[in-house]
């Protein structure tokens, strides 16, 4: 039987509260979720850190495409997750991002441009 293809492009709030995931058997991630350096939370809990970047919005963005990976996850085992910002491939954070989703299996990054 064939089935339709068809993509849809989601910010990473709504792949989080969306609730039928049996759709997607294949995930995009666009850009690497960093939190707003403005919002207030993350400006308090950044203070006193010797680098806010590496301490606090780090762990926050590879906690967020882990939660966003197990999503599609739960309801496949057939996954196929690629990470196309470049700046996981170009910027030294970016190897620590992709060390801390192995644990979830093959995730590929691939650079647009």
């Amino acid at each position: 039987e064939e089935q339709d293809q068809a993509v849809m492009l989601l910010t990473p709030n709504v792949w989080l509260n969306l609730e039928d995931y049996d759709a997607f058997d294949r995930l995009f991630i666009y850009k690497i979720p960093f939190e707003a350096p403005g919002k207030p939370e993350i400006i308090a809990e950044s203070e006193g850190k010797q680098n806010a970047f590496i301490e606090v919005y780090l762990p926050k963005a590879a906690a967020a495409l882990t939660a966003i990976i197990n999503r599609l996850e739960k309801n496949h085992s057939q996954k196929s997750v690629t990470i196309i910002d470049e700046r996981i491939l170009k910027k030294d954070y970016g190897a620590t991002i992709k060390q801390k989703l192995t644990k979830l299996g093959e995730i590929k990054t691939s650079d647009l441009f």
